[in-house]
């Protein structure tokens, strides 16, 4: 989970305009493309900026004129429009603007982004254009959390027979191309990492060890593949987490157990 977290802010920091805006009641922009679907060498100079677009360069310091950027500026700023209204078109809801990354020989043109209403922090997602201008998105990683972590948090209390623990998750991949109906639709079709906290007054280590056995079989049946740590917590210390600061427990004096499983295809 950690890692994803990582992985969004190391892109963040390489971004070209990396102040977020929310997306409410855009306009589109068009740029010239060739027949692939890649920008060409120029974007047009009739390009007309629309209000997100002037909020972005404007907290950046930069010209609002489209004709005073640089090409490099006008290719991001038309691009960011570009790839937010196309995840917003899709999903029927707006998107707001956490960072953008140019394309490279290495890796895709991307832009970073998270729901309208939701946190920078723990809700960003990535909007990503191929070579070939396909555009493709990871927010259903985002929009499954909320299911994917009901039922891991089930998974674990029947597993513990016991109330007193705590998950934080995150999709790291899905099949799935909108929020089920049931969550039961689930199984066999998300890819996660799960953190799984048990209060010490509750479970021994014995019991522990027993429940680490008992997670890792209900994962397996379930189909619900990736990686969780199962952490017995120091007595008395669960009430404290929460989603923004459970990571401040993983330190070993925290708790007197840990143990990491794996769920493979």
């Amino acid at each position: 989970m950690k890692k994803n977290r990582q992985r969004l802010l190391l892109l963040i920091l390489t971004i070209i305009i990396t102040i977020g805006v929310c997306g409410c009641d855009m306009n589109n922009n068009s740029t010239a493309r060739n027949e692939s679907g890649n920008n060409t060498s120029n974007v047009s100079e009739n390009v007309e900026l629309n209000n997100r677009q002037l909020q972005i360069l404007e907290a950046q310091g930069l010209p609002q004129n489209f004709r005073e950027l640089s090409s490099s500026q006008k290719k991001a700023i038309v691009s960011i429009e570009e790839l937010l209204s196309s995840a917003e078109s899709k999903y029927g809801m707006d998107f707001c603007y956490a960072g953008y990354v140019e394309a490279s020989t290495l890796e895709s043109e991307k832009v970073i982004a998270y729901p309208a209403g939701g946190t920078e922090s723990t809700d960003s997602f990535l909007i990503l254009r191929s070579s070939d201008g396909t555009i493709t998105d990871e927010y259903m990683n985002v929009a499954l959390r909320g299911e994917y972590s009901e039922l891991i948090l089930m998974l674990a209390k029947d597993a513990l027979s016991s109330e007193n623990t705590k998950v934080f998750v995150e999709v790291t991949n899905t099949a799935l191309t909108s929020i089920p109906d049931d969550i039961d639709q689930l199984v066999g079709n998300v890819e996660g990492t799960s953190v799984i906290f048990v209060d010490g007054s509750d479970v021994s280590e014995e019991q522990f060890e027993f429940f680490v056995s008992s997670i890792k079989q209900a994962l397996e049946e379930k189909q619900l593949y990736g990686t969780a740590q199962i952490i017995l917590l120091n007595a008395d210390t669960i009430k404290y987490l929460t989603q923004y600061n459970y990571t401040d427990y993983l330190d070993p004096e925290c708790y007197t157990d840990r143990e990491s499983i794996s769920i493979k295809k």
